[in-house]
């Protein structure tokens, strides 16, 4: 199998069909924690990966990546993280007590 390089610095543009239901849930918690749609989704797609990489138990994804894949994706993560937090933090800081 052919591994697969990393290029964070490229961005690649996905398009997707929701449901209305799933892009009014975005848009209130992208208002509520200030945050784009988009990255709302990118936040979700690094937590998805982040779930299937770790649940990869047999290295099957880790097999086709360049080795340094992980040094890139954890900052990507990282920073996903932290802002996931603040939403969250916003979010529980609004809410009616």
């Amino acid at each position: 199998m052919r591994k697969l390089s990393l290029k964070p610095a490229n961005i690649i543009t996905i398009s997707t069909k929701i449901t209305e239901y799933e892009n009014t849930i975005l848009d209130v918690i992208a208002d509520e924690c200030n945050l784009t749609k988009s990255k709302l989704i990118k936040i979700a797609i690094t937590k998805l990966i982040e779930e299937i990489i770790q649940n990869d138990t047999r290295n099957i994804i880790q097999s086709r990546l360049i080795s340094g894949y992980n040094i890139v994706f954890n900052t990507i993560k990282e920073d996903s993280k932290i802002t996931l937090d603040k939403c969250i933090s916003r979010i529980r800081g609004s809410a009616p007590i």
